[in-house]
């Protein structure tokens, strides 16, 4: 994979994250905006909360830049849409009603739809033209339309005109002559509000590694081959610029965005850089790096930015000189004869000038088409001087919404060369007009056969949708009608921009062509031309206070580890000696000799008492020695005591870490909980109830896999409670109850666990037709029925395509109920039920474990392996005579507690060949009752270990598809250990029992 190629997947990553709390942010605000439309009367209108506006638009223009540096034209094009509503409405161009939120709560929607699928599939190709449609034509119907100054006409400019020489000289000698006078490059673009600090510091980090990057790659830039000096230059760059938009510091992303537009033009031709150019890029790096630091402490000043702008573009020309294209050079071209002149002919070099009418069609839904035409405005003003521009040239740069740009400019230059100005990345045509009696290498020709002018559109907005338009506004000229045959000489005078996109509205316009990513030209190296379609990798934000904490455990860890090398090393010296044993012996011996001696008769014998003095000197030796080696072994006592101590130290920091890393895969849940305003919302618009929803405990966390996992299921729930819970206000107040309805998301810590709750305020639950629908599902019998209480009878509602509802409704009761949100719940290691009061409401409760990475788990031995329950599912430990255990319909069972619990042997559910325990009459028998109430097994185990903690790892592949295995887990002493999923278990027993019983 190349370097670009992993950036793109990073960028990727982080706009998926970025973009998905963006949208809880858009959804959350429009929320409050919908909420203070409905509180608004017609006494006291809604006024503008410029903060809630700013928020929103803020929100959309992150998402735009962020799209527009990755290249994804459908989220862009959309979602500049919307920003363009929250601008109008901040600037009180637009008054926004329920209709025009509407309208905006959809668009998002549908963002979130290109999100989602962009997440899954790798492309944001989701229609939504309908939606683009809607807004523009809210916008038109406001008058909001950014509309660009129009060209009255074309005829006055269309003639050559004398310049004076002095002007021609100017404009020739001088490529990097502002185009009028000073001009700012910077002068209509102002950066966003404040930047919100969580998004600065990610950006200044950002932009201070990426400017390193660009530093160091220019210093090594004469070392280095061209190609990959200017691949690694404009992918950095691109990335500098797309990073400075999506915070909305736009002056910083102009700049470096005429960096990268210089590196583009470098890798497409694949020509080294000159020493003027490498210079002028580190006076922007550098500009750009003080800018970026400043924002640490206060707003950043960009007041150097035109100057080291207007320099770049001097010291590009300067490259151009030395870099001419082939068949380019302009003194060539301007003295090179034409076939249809005549010896009267003057060359355009002699003081002859003409004014050229030229338009640049930009792709649609271009990122910074403003940027680029003020770059080419650049560019060609070193060709001669631009009269006529629309847009105006001071206007350019702050328009992101340009499709077409047609401006009039007098030159003496060649019509090949004015096309090679306008060569950027991003201009898909560009048309030339040339006056009559000026041919293409800008000499004069007889007007019989000089070109018809071609009359170009006036330019329109690209957000334009043609639908919406009015008939009397000007559309978008296809590129297919732009590249037609010239008109008859007889239509040489220009039609109006009206009639010349009336007369190609029959031509089919072009599918709209996505943003160049950086990488397109390298097609032909590695024949990647879009994005990886390979799912990205998922991301998560993580505070920096618990890296904090990592870290200082991280450290405890390494003195635990030095504590331990030392005494270990303590150990090593107070080891016993390797000849304690044979001394030990040898004190033995010659204590044995003694006593033998001593012994006898002849004991003291003279002539022995030598030898006898020899062994007890020899005695005494070893004496001293075995006394050194037992004080050794005291130390060692010692020792041990301290390396228990470290142990139990490392335990602590062991669990540390643990909990630690845990908490880094832990957010709040008050985000999840956010997304069901809106829910409730509609549901209260399509229904008619008057519904409020009341969250608490949104600062829970919960494990972010889990969070991913309970959308679907809450949803469903808050849907059947909105649907068939919450009454209509009329049968709310007959029952004495407020119309308004409440549904309450609650979460809440408690043991291990995590619970939430979804509850509602409404009729509950009806016991009759959940007994009738059992009833006649064959569910139940009408003895079962007799037995169960409330409780166990509203349980019923999780079986499989149970429905109560009476007729099906967009919003619930399409039959795939609640059977799905458990098996969702179980798939996460949670459980779920229902409880009810009639005629007050209904609560449904999830019960979930803190994490989906660690399972406290009861270590049991059955038959020759170890295997771990979940303490979760564990209700008792029971140890029973075997004499206890009875067979009914050749089930055995046990009376536990006076209740009857079914029997199950591992052995016989997995069918593996083990050990028979027919013969459990004369033994004790050890049971561990798993499952829920009113769902029990007794489980046979041989002995237990104990309670432990377990790591969860996947299973191999060969062994992912046996079920019953939750997992597996790596114990202390390396064993593997097999991880029971309970609710399966249960269930292949139950199955197992019904084929017996048949």
């Amino acid at each position: 994979m190349s370097g670009h190629d992993e950036l793109f997947d990073s960028l990727l990553a982080d706009f998926l994250d970025e973009s998905s709390q963006l949208i809880v942010t858009l959804n959350e605000s429009l929320l409050e905006l919908d909420e203070l439309l409905e509180a608004a009367t017609d006494d006291q209108p809604m006024k503008c909360d410029e903060e809630l506006m700013n928020r929103m638009f803020r929100a959309a223009h992150s998402i735009k830049g962020l799209s527009a540096m990755l290249g994804l034209p459908h989220i862009n094009g959309l979602t500049h849409k919307i920003e363009n509503v929250f601008d109008a409405a901040r600037k009180e161009q637009l008054s926004l009603d329920t209709g025009s939120v509407d309208v905006i709560f959809r668009s998002v929607d549908r963002l979130g739809e290109m999100i989602e699928t962009l997440k899954n599939d790798g492309h944001d190709n989701v229609d939504a033209t309908d939606l683009a449609s809607a807004i523009q034509a809210l916008l038109e119907c406001n008058g909001c339309v950014k509309n660009v100054e129009m060209v009255t006409s074309v005829d006055q400019v269309a003639a050559p005109q004398p310049t004076p020489a002095a002007s021609n000289d100017v404009a020739i000698n001088n490529p990097a002559r502002p185009m009028t006078g000073e001009t700012d490059l910077f002068a209509n673009i102002e950066d966003d509000g404040e930047v919100p600090p969580q998004y600065l510091a990610i950006f200044i980090d950002d932009s201070v590694e990426t400017l390193d990057s660009i530093n160091d790659t220019l210093l090594k830039v004469d070392s280095l081959e061209p190609a990959a000096a200017n691949e690694a230059l404009l992918v950095t760059s691109h990335r500098l610029k797309g990073s400075a938009a999506s915070v909305g510091l736009h002056r910083a992303a102009k700049l470096a965005h005429l960096m990268e537009d210089v590196f583009q033009e470098l890798r497409e031709r694949g020509l080294p850089m000159n020493t003027p150019l490498v210079d002028s890029m580190f006076a922007c790096c550098d500009a750009l790096r003080g800018f970026v630091e400043s924002l640490r402490d206060s707003k950043g000043s960009t007041s150097t930015f035109n100057q080291l702008a207007h320099d770049l573009v001097a010291a590009k020309a300067i490259w151009d000189s030395e870099n001419p294209r082939d068949g380019a050079n302009e003194s060539e071209e301007a003295s090179t004869p034409t076939p249809q002149a005549t010896p009267a002919a003057t060359s355009a070099g002699s003081g002859r000038s003409y004014l050229a009418t030229v338009t640049v069609n930009f792709e649609k839904n271009l990122a910074a088409a403003g940027l680029k035409a003020s770059l080419i405005c650049e560019k060609i003003s070193g060709l001669g001087q631009i009269e006529i521009s629309d847009p105006d040239v001071s206007k350019l740069a702050d328009l992101d919404n340009l499709t077409e740009w047609m401006f009039a400019i007098r030159t003496t230059a060649a019509e090949a060369k004015l096309k090679d100005k306008c060569d950027v990345t991003g201009v898909t045509r560009v048309d030339i007009a040339l006056p009559p009696g000026i041919g293409p290498e800008g000499t004069e020709v007889p007007a019989q056969v000089a070109p018809a002018p071609v009359a170009p559109a006036a330019p329109t907005p690209k957000a334009t949708a043609p639908t919406a338009t009015p008939p009397t506004a000007t559309t978008q000229v296809p590129a297919a009608a732009l590249a037609s045959p010239p008109a008859p000489a007889q239509a040489a005078k220009p039609a109006s921009a009206a009639q010349a996109a009336a007369s190609s509205a029959e031509a089919p316009s072009p599918a709209a062509k996505p943003a160049a990513p950086a990488n397109a030209p390298g097609e032909a190296k590695g024949g990647k031309s879009g994005p990886d379609t390979s799912k990205p990798a998922e991301t998560l934000r993580v505070d920096i206070e618990r890296l904090d904490q990592l870290m200082n455990l991280a450290g405890q860890l390494v003195i635990n580890k030095a504590r331990f090398t030392q005494i270990g090393e303590q150990m090593k010296s107070t080891m016993v000696s390797k000849q304690t044993p044979q001394v030990m012996s040898d004190a033995i011996n010659l204590t044995r000799q003694l006593t033998k001696s001593l012994d006898s008769a002849d004991a003291f014998d003279s002539a022995r008492l030598p030898q006898l003095q020899m062994h007890l000197q020899r005695l005494s030796l070893d004496l001293d020695m075995l006394e050194r080696e037992f004080g050794r072994v005291t130390q060692q006592r010692s020792n041990v005591n301290h390396l228990f101590e470290a142990i139990h130290q490392l335990d602590r920091v062991a669990d540390g870490i643990q909990q630690g890393v845990m908490d880094t895969r832990m957010v709040p849940v008050g985000p999840l909980f956010a997304r069901f305003k809106r829910i409730v919302r509609d549901i209260t618009r399509s229904t008619g109830k008057q519904i409020e929803l009341e969250i608490i405990g949104e600062k829970t966390e919960l494990d972010k896999r889990m969070i991913d996992a309970l959308g679907d299921p809450l949803i469903h729930m808050v849907r059947n409670s909105a649907d068939h819970g919450i009454e209509t206000p009329e049968l709310r107040r007959e029952a004495g109850k407020p119309e308004s309805g409440t549904i309450t998301l609650n979460a809440f810590h408690r043991g291990n666990h995590i619970y939430i709750e979804v509850k509602d305020d409404g009729r509950g639950l009806n016991r009759e037709k959940i007994v009738a629908k059992a009833l006649e599902r064959n569910l139940v019998t009408e003895g079962d029925l007799e037995k169960m209480t409330d409780h166990q009878i509203y349980q019923l509602i999780w079986e499989p395509g149970f429905s109560t509802a009476e007729k099906i409704t967009e919003i619930s009761g399409r039959g795939m109920g609640m059977d799905i949100v458990q098996a969702k719940i179980e798939e996460i290691s949670g459980s779920v039920e229902v409880n009810c009061q009639p005629g007050q409401g209904t609560i449904f409760t999830i019960k979930l474990p803190l994490t989906m990475a660690i399972l406290p788990s009861l270590m049991a031995v059955i038959g020759d392996g170890i295997f771990a329950l979940p303490v979760e599912s564990v209700v008792e430990i029971v140890s029973i005579p075997g004499s206890s255990v009875r067979t009914i319909q050749g089930q055995r069972t046990a009376s536990i507690r006076n209740r009857v619990v079914s029997l199950v042997e591992l052995q016989d559910v997995f069918h593996w060949h083990g050990e028979s325990n027919d013969e459990l009459a004369s033994d004790e028998v050890t049971l561990v009752i798993v499952g829920q109430e009113g769902h029990e097994v007794g489980l046979r185990v041989d002995s237990l270990i104990g309670e432990e903690d377990v790591v969860i790892k996947s299973l191999a592949e060969n062994y992912r598809n046996v079920a019953g295995l939750a997992g597996a887990a790596i114990l202390g002493s390396g064993q593997v250990s097999l991880i029971i999923d309970i609710p399966v278990l249960i269930e292949m027993a139950s199955r197992r029992w019904q084929r017996q019983t048949v």
